[in-house]
């Protein structure tokens, strides 16, 4: 195709998508990282055209899960891919989906992946649309591995943070990517993805306003920061700041005090999320009562106990580890009763675990199935169910599992720091898992290390290697 004038600007962006995907260009962009400068330009190349040949493994990784097998990217194997945009196409909402591994074909059966295999969701595309001369879409018949195409979507199928979705053939087998060790005494630790730079916002010394102020300028920062992502514990109520590295922490805090005047900007440590797993079963039932009354007569409290309206019965198990919280459909168990009821006691039991505790801390890999129960409406079946899930914790108290979040760490050190890196990285009680070459003479160290003790670990590290 030949122009008189000036090559459309479509049309080009359409060529280095194919080529980028393709892996035969390689995006150069420049800028500074502490002025600021080419930072949306470096995140939108980024986001739009990497990674691209090969590199599949290193996005599943954010997602905890990995296809057995691994990725091949070879056009011959299960469809895999990465969505990592979303667009809207003559009124269809549409993912950018970057393919990973195999072939996809409009009508192909797959599984839409929300960072864990057990919140699949099934579609079946009726077409694929690909970049094609001039910038348009041309309706594809198949795409194979590095290409990149729009897939049309149900409305509800969102992207729900940065690290986008993945799509899979639906008979495609996953299994969890992260490992499991076990550490002194009766702590086990399992390793969980967590960020380098994760701060704790401090606020207790801020006025309500001053407290508005802040949250309201962090709001608007992270709009244009795909880098930073803001957090809040549902249990605590602590507030945290994920930052891409100390560099990144610091243009923010310099945004918050030259665009908003936001000059008090504390950070902390975060508090380390550990958890607890019941070792054995339980079984427990509870009791909802209504009707009671307290009568107060000469100064004596005379209390009337109202009638059992609604029990139930549950049982506690142990769960697999990194499974989370499971709830067993109670539908069995309830032959003849209304969906309300049912419903009322799956909410129950979960929002028991949710809400409760094991010696005072969070619940984690454990299932609930409900044995019995004998209620009336969805109301009474939530609090009873609820009950017995407190009365099962209670129980099961006296046994149980503390987990221990690990992080996963890979350091690039020039070799003269190696034995200064490996003997740090030992004393923080990590465990060493190799190394590998890297450019020139650096070294890629390959460590587990709980998290409480990688506190502050990118300001030691620079102590370490001189800033190296």
């Amino acid at each position: 195709v030949e122009f008189d004038g000036n090559v459309p600007r479509a049309m080009i962006e359409a060529a280095l998508h194919r080529a980028v995907a393709a892996g035969k260009l390689m995006p150069l962009v420049a800028g500074s990282a502490k002025s600021g400068l080419g930072i949306d330009a470096l995140q939108e190349v980024i986001h739009s055209f990497i990674p691209g040949n090969k590199s599949g493994t290193k996005i599943l990784e954010e997602f905890g899960t990995q296809p057995k097998g691994g990725v091949k990217f070879s056009a011959r194997v299960p469809f895999l891919g990465w969505a990592f945009a979303e667009r809207t196409v003559n009124g269809d909402h549409m993912l950018e989906v970057r393919i990973l591994d195999g072939t996809l074909k409009p009508n192909t059966q797959m599984k839409v992946l929300f960072g864990a295999p057990s919140a699949a969701s099934e579609v079946a595309p009726t077409r694929l649309l690909g970049y094609g001369l001039q910038g348009r879409l041309d309706v594809l018949l198949s795409a194979g591995p590095g290409d990149v195409v729009l897939v049309p979507m149900p409305a509800e199928v969102r992207i729900q943070d940065r690290r986008g979705l993945i799509l899979a053939d639906r008979k495609l087998s996953f299994s969890s990517s992260s490992s499991e060790i076990a550490v002194g005494g009766d702590v086990a630790a399992g390793v969980v993805a967590a960020a380098p730079c994760v701060y704790a916002l401090r606020m207790e010394a801020l006025q309500p306003k001053e407290q508005e102020k802040l949250l309201s300028a962090i709001k608007v920062i992270l709009r244009d920061e795909d880098g930073l992502c803001f957090e809040e514990d549902k249990r605590t109520g602590e507030k945290r700041l994920r930052f891409m590295g100390p560099l990144h922490m610091e243009l923010v805090q310099e945004r918050l005090a030259e665009e908003f005047h936001v000059l008090q900007f504390s950070l902390g440590p975060p508090r380390i999320g550990y958890f607890a797993t019941p070792r054995a079963s339980t079984t427990a039932r509870a009791e909802h009562k209504s009707g009671g009354k307290t009568n107060i007569r000469k100064g004596i409290v005379h209390e009337k106990i109202g009638h059992t309206d609604a029990w139930a019965k549950v049982e506690l198990a142990p769960g697999e580890r990194n499974s989370g919280i499971t709830v067993l459909d109670p539908a069995p168990c309830l032959v003849g009763r209304s969906a309300g009821v049912a419903r009322g006691l799956a909410n129950g039991l979960r929002a028991g675990l949710e809400m409760g505790t094991l010696g005072g801390l969070p619940v984690t890999d454990v299932t609930v199935r409900l044995k019995e129960a004998e209620v009336e409406n969805e109301e009474l079946a939530f609090l009873a169910a609820e009950a017995a899930v407190a009365r099962a914790l209670q129980l099961a108290a006296t046994d149980v599992s503390v987990l221990e979040p690990y992080v996963q760490v890979q350091v690039d050190v020039p070799s003269a720091y190696l034995d200064a890196i490996v003997k740090d990285l030992e004393n923080r009680h990590g465990e060493i898992w190799g190394t590998q070459p890297s450019e020139g003479d650096a070294k890629l160290v390959l460590a587990e290390v709980p998290l409480k003790d990688m506190q502050n670990y990118a300001g030691d590290l620079q102590k370490l290697t001189d800033g190296n």
